[in-house]
């Protein structure tokens, strides 16, 4: 079986897996006016697939060319109706002492060694005008690379979170997800659940998510669960580890999505990491899909999450 490693991809927060809390419905009305430029990453394979992938699925505003980026920074900040959808590379830091000792101020080399920083790093899928983020999410990979079922996910996340605050008419994101749960939540149970099966910890098996996950579910290999995402299959729902940094440790929140709507059914996360000898403690937190998740998963099914 060939083995697809997640990598750890985003840096802005753990809280959320997007900052779908701080757009004001200004914000979305900006959005929903503006012509979205897109973005070239400087990859052939991959600048495709995110024109193929925003022309299939993007409805929410008008969309431009495919420019550099700065044209498209040059283009937002000459006209406010103009914004841009990009991937960005980002960090999250962590200092691993407060400050040196006033004992070693005078070593030239004290800095460096006190105030050594460990980091974490990713991509986001972000709607920008000029320098400002409108819109984001992080996003996972598979072996260092953003792939097309990726970019599927990222885009139905961000137009299903600034939708139902444009259709909802709410004040800010800071209760979209309360909307998400009384609005599609309760179709996730008449769905079958693909789990990928590298994702899944090594020690359970399809019996094992059947037991813990009581509604359909389905143990399934990668290109089952991407052709089913890329082919918006109806009656399909799949779940997607996103691993959002902050400094340098992940917390990993797990996506219930509708693979022929793209909308967001339910979102298991959790908020702190906790490692001892660099091993992470916390429970459903290991960036695999273990019994806590399934629990949670369950959990969400019956509308709590």
């Amino acid at each position: 079986m060939k083995k697809y490693v997640l990598a750890v991809c985003i840096a802005l927060g753990i809280n959320s897996a997007s900052n779908a809390q701080f757009l004001s419905q200004s914000d979305i009305q900006k959005i929903k006016k503006a012509k979205l430029l897109i973005v070239k990453s400087g990859d052939a394979n991959l600048d495709e697939d995110m024109q193929a992938s925003l022309k299939e699925l993007w409805k929410f505003s008008p969309l431009g060319e495919t420019v550099t980026l700065e044209e498209a920074k040059k283009q937002s900040k000459e006209n406010e109706e103009v914004m841009y959808v990009t991937l960005e590379h980002v960090e999250s830091k962590s200092l691993s002492h407060g400050s040196v000792p006033s004992s070693e101020r005078n070593n030239p080399m004290a800095k460096e060694h006190y105030l050594h920083r460990t980091v974490s790093t990713g991509t986001i899928l972000t709607i920008k005008q000029n320098k400002s983020n409108y819109a984001s999410v992080f996003l996972p990979s598979f072996s260092n690379k953003i792939t097309k079922e990726i970019l599927y996910f990222g885009i139905s996340d961000l137009q299903c979170v600034v939708t139902m605050i444009d259709t909802k008419k709410l004040k800010n994101g800071f209760k979209v997800n309360s909307n998400f749960k009384e609005t599609y939540t309760p179709k996730l149970k008449k769905k079958t659940l693909y789990i990928l099966e590298d994702w899944l910890n090594p020690k359970f098996t399809e019996k094992d998510v059947k037991t813990l996950y009581k509604a359909p579910a389905k143990v399934v290999d990668y290109f089952t669960w991407k052709d089913a995402i890329l082919n918006k299959t109806p009656g399909i729902a799949y779940s997607i580890v996103v691993p959002c940094p902050s400094g340098g440790e992940y917390a990993y929140h797990h996506y219930l999505m509708d693979a022929e709507t793209g909308n967001v059914l339910a979102i298991s996360k959790l908020n702190a990491s906790v490692k001892i000898a660099g091993i992470s403690v916390t429970q459903g937190n290991t960036g695999y899909i273990t019994d806590k998740n399934l629990k949670n998963y369950n959990e969400a099914q019956l509308g709590d999450w």
